[in-house]
């Protein structure tokens, strides 16, 4: 129970998952830690935040590689959103899913179109943001879709899990 070593990612580092490929060598692996807060790209816009998650190397304890998670352009209520307070990170079957508050400052202010819950997805083979149906969405409008009847006020989206070896998350929401 020694602290080994100390890797600054800079910012406010929120959540970390590690791979595991089951080989047994820690040195093939890799920690993936969020920022909390996105990275401002332009003020009062509803796309003006990018979300960043690092890569650090288990075997030389770095930083080798940081993912942008791009604004979401359709949230499923005619505005897009900026990733922003990204809170929990998980690893399944070669993606990073993370759980975010997705947020449209741009006004009219009302509680169905500035906040969103949402998961955006980093495939971990190309180290970029899967962008695909598959890929990030928010919440909402992913529930939407299934032909659930839904409003924008899901909460936020605090974690997420996965049971093992499928592809059925499980999201944990606050304040929803």
């Amino acid at each position: 129970m020694t602290v080994l070593n100390t890797i600054d990612v800079g910012g406010n580092p929120r959540a970390i998952a590690i791979t595991n490929d089951l080989d047994g060598d820690d040195n093939d692996e890799s920690a993936w830690v969020t920022q909390f807060f996105g990275t401002p790209i332009a003020e009062a816009v509803d796309t003006g935040r990018q979300g960043r998650v690092h890569e650090i190397s288990l075997a030389t304890s770095a930083v080798t590689d940081t993912v942008t998670l791009a604004p979401i352009a359709d949230t499923g209520f005619g505005v897009g959103c900026a990733p922003n307070q990204l809170f929990n990170i998980a690893i399944n079957n070669g993606k990073a899913y993370v759980t975010h508050v997705c947020v449209a400052p741009k006004g009219p202010v009302t509680k169905f179109n500035n906040v969103f819950a949402a998961v955006s997805v980093i495939d971990l083979s190309t180290k970029a943001e899967d962008l695909t149906q598959a890929g990030t969405v928010a919440l909402s409008k992913l529930i939407s879709a299934q032909g659930t009847a839904t409003s924008n006020l899901l909460g936020v989206p605090v974690g997420i899990d996965f049971r093992p070896n499928t592809n059925v998350a499980y999201v944990v929401s606050q304040a929803g």
